[in-house]
């Protein structure tokens, strides 16, 4: 009989030991992990599978929507409350002007002052922060019937604020980051033919690496 009560007292404790030590690991996930909640840490590089964006007016009656938009970027830290990573490229295409007075057709949308840092937080929130460089700022060349000009902006606020899906997996079916109507102030080119203030969106879908998609815990 006591060597019943033992070996069920140290069933027991081994039982206890693995229950606390697997509620430690689930606490120490990474905020990015690969393919589900119980994979492997992120690192590396990201880039998402597509992406679109838009800088349009206030009211939305008039704007610049771009089609295809990507990014790249490098992740610099990733641990149990927040990520973060090194923004090196981003880009936009395929722009096609709507509602703007005098523009026949956009030249380049390009980011200026890269790289950024972005920093991911448990529960998805995502902030987009200036590096040494400069400001967040873009710079929109349009062709217009005054001729080619440049519309430059920056980041009212300083930083971006988006959100990545999160939660629960059905959440990260499309493993995602979304931006909407993040405020930018004209700071160069002429208010005649140059939206101000600016609103920025943008949507990346597939957000990747080498471990396979990224999942936002």
């Amino acid at each position: 009989m006591r060597k019943f009560l033992y070996a069920v007292a140290v069933a027991a404790t081994a039982l206890f030991t693995a229950t606390m030590m697997a509620g430690s690991a689930s606490a120490a996930t990474a905020v990015l992990t690969w393919t589900n909640s119980s994979g492997g840490a992120v690192s590396g590089t990201l880039s998402p599978d597509s992406g679109s964006a838009t800088f349009n007016s206030t009211s939305g009656s008039s704007g610049v929507s771009c089609s295809s938009s990507s990014f790249s970027a490098d992740v610099t830290a990733n641990g149990s409350s927040s990520a973060t990573e090194s923004l090196t490229t981003q880009t936009f295409t395929n722009c096609t002007p709507h509602g703007l007075f005098c523009v026949n057709s956009i030249g380049a949308v390009a980011v200026d002052n890269l790289p950024f840092t972005s920093t991911v937080s448990s529960g998805g929130a995502t902030t987009l922060a200036p590096g040494t460089k400069g400001p967040i700022q873009t710079t929109v060349t349009v062709n217009s019937c005054l001729g080619q000009i440049k519309c430059v902006y920056q980041a009212t606020n300083g930083s971006l604020s988006g959100q990545a899906h999160n939660g629960t997996k059905a959440d990260n079916s499309d493993n995602s980051l979304t931006f909407t109507n993040q405020p930018f102030s004209l700071v160069s080119g002429p208010t005649s033919v140059c939206i101000n203030p600016a609103n920025f969106s943008a949507t990346y879908n597939g957000i990747h690496g080498s471990g396979g998609y990224v999942y936002t815990n």
